[in-house]
């Protein structure tokens, strides 16, 4: 009766680690599914992307000033955070009509020290955007 016992335990050790194995599987699979393999949506159809900005460009317009245009899929308020220092972003500036809903955005800004860089965060409906993470950069 020992003898059986002993292999009785090895077999239900074998097969938790089968039926563990199993679910570890039917999770890595479930989950390649849904982030890869389920393409019958886009970005457009869960709404998702419509006021990120795209065509974001800074230029350097004259002595001391700097333009930056983005636009955007869905009408938007945006307006730019900017300053001297890569963290605090304490100036703001908005398009000359103030804050309004607009696909195509431009914002000038004048009056600033040239041979200093400065760095942009474009605002669009509150949420923060640069380029790859960090702040977009112009020197003027």
């Amino acid at each position: 009766m020992g003898k059986y016992r002993k292999i009785l335990k090895l077999n239900k050790h074998k097969i938790f680690l089968y039926v563990l194995w199993l679910v570890l599987l039917l999770s890595v699979s479930l989950y390649v599914y849904i982030y890869f393999g389920n393409n019958n949506h886009s970005t457009e159809d869960l709404n998702i992307g419509k006021t990120i900005p795209h065509h974001t460009k800074v230029n350097k317009i004259g002595n001391g000033c700097f333009i930056v245009t983005w636009e955007t899929k869905e009408k938007t308020i945006g307006y730019i955070k900017y300053d001297t220092d890569k963290i605090a972003f304490n100036k703001t500036a908005q398009t000359q009509d103030g804050m309004i809903l607009s696909n195509e955005h431009d914002i000038k800004v004048c009056g600033l020290s040239s041979d200093r860089s400065y760095y942009i965060v474009v605002m669009s409906n509150g949420v923060p955007y640069g380029l790859d993470g960090n702040p977009l950069e112009i020197k003027l």
